[in-house]
């Protein structure tokens, strides 16, 4: 039997679809934007206005992404999947955002952007446009983004169709008995992994070694969801929490295995389309540069959905609550 990780209609909050959220919203200039909002939010909130055939579904680009034909064809790539499911409505983020939002009140809304336009104080501004579609405090719609190292990995994110996850890979402990087969490594004990063989009815243990960097590396191929906790950063991950080990490191979209056995750094490279929770790292998921790791993932590894923080983080439920 397959299994997936999670109900189709909550996998991600998916937007029935691939979502890189990794970063944030869509808009180049920050100050432009913030005194933009302040003056958005003096639009009148209004209630659901989706219709009563289909649930809405937004795209929202700036002008930098529709003027450029590579990275509009992400923006058709959605309208053309969605629209026969979803009522959907594209929207400029220069055209008044907040209150076009308010007028379709979407169920959905994807912001596609370009990594440049990716950053943390631009995140921040998406969180308080989708929480202001009405007067409570809460969300109001489910949201994502698209973006990625080019535009081919975000045109690549558009098109990925849902599919069942039955392989996994992680840096820390995951549920095995979940899927048909896997391999998790352990981040705070050296030598100890477990794994998940095909046919097998339950998970082993297993001796791992000293260095797992390439391990975990070749781990990724072909598994369609990878798992990870603790220390990062946006340009690296180390793999041993308490112990030494190696890292991941990124660099111009390329991840790469950095031994601690001094070893030279690796390319990674991961077939199949995957989903990748960072559920445990600080940091991965800013996109603060072209090196940053995140955009290393989505070009090199076929990552396209991703959860992680653009903050340091702890026990946060906005991670392991995924």
């Amino acid at each position: 039997m397959r299994l997936s990780l999670l109900p189709r209609r909550r996998r991600f909050a998916a937007l029935a679809s691939a979502l890189a959220l990794a970063a944030a919203a869509s808009f180049a200039d920050v100050n432009a934007v913030s005194s933009a909002f302040a003056a958005e939010n003096s639009t009148p909130p209004v209630q659901n206005a989706q219709t009563a055939e289909k649930p809405g579904y937004a795209i929202i680009a700036s002008s930098w992404v529709l003027d450029d034909a590579d990275w509009a064809k992400a923006v058709e790539a959605l309208k053309a999947k969605h629209s026969e499911k979803f009522n959907v409505v594209f929207i400029r983020n220069d055209e008044n955002m907040l209150g076009k939002l308010r007028q379709v009140f979407p169920k959905y809304a994807c912001f596609v952007v370009k990594p440049e336009e990716a950053s943390r104080a631009n995140l921040a501004m998406i969180w308080q446009t989708t929480r202001a579609l009405d007067d409570d405090p809460y969300g109001d719609v489910i949201w994502g983004i698209i973006t990625g190292f080019n535009a081919d990995d975000a045109l690549r994110m558009a098109q990925v169709e849902d599919r069942p996850t039955v392989k996994a890979a992680g840096g820390t402990a995951i549920n095995l008995d979940l899927f048909e087969e896997g391999v998790c490594y352990d981040e705070g004990a050296k030598n100890r992994r477990r794994v998940k063989k095909p046919g097998s009815p339950m998970e082993v243990l297993e001796d791992a070694p000293d260095d797992t960097t390439r391990a975990i590396a070749e781990s990724l191929d072909g598994a369609q969801l990878f798992v990870t906790s603790g220390h990062a950063t946006q340009r690296d991950w180390m793999l041993g929490y308490n112990y030494k080990n190696g890292f991941f490191v990124s660099k111009n979209g390329q991840l790469y295995g950095k031994p601690s056995t001094g070893e030279a750094p690796f390319e990674i490279h991961a077939s199949g389309s995957k989903i990748y929770l960072a559920s445990g790292n600080c940091l991965i998921g800013d996109i603060d540069g072209p090196n940053a790791m995140a955009l290393a993932y989505f070009h090199s590894c076929n990552v396209d959905q991703m959860v992680g923080y653009v903050v340091p983080t702890w026990f946060g439920f906005m991670g392991w609550g995924t």
